[in-house]
């Protein structure tokens, strides 16, 4: 397995979080992904790797930025 971390920016409540752990999810590969809502950071375990492209692309269409650690 595979760990990544990430700050994401613009999240500003439950649903906000909610919506970006559906959509990172959603990536073919992840086994999980648990958000802080209250500092952004972010943890990805997968079962391969997982480049920023990827999770950009998946936040598409959000108020949501990623930013790397």
């Amino acid at each position: 397995m595979k760990n990544l971390s990430f700050k994401i920016l613009g999240l500003s409540c439950d649903a906000c979080k909610k919506l970006s752990e559906k959509r990172i999810s959603s990536i073919s590969g992840v086994e999980s992904v648990k958000v802080d809502l209250g500092s952004g950071k972010t943890t990805v375990t997968a079962k391969r790797e997982i480049n920023l492209d990827e999770l950009k692309k998946a936040l598409e269409g959000t108020a949501y930025k990623i930013e790397n650690l």
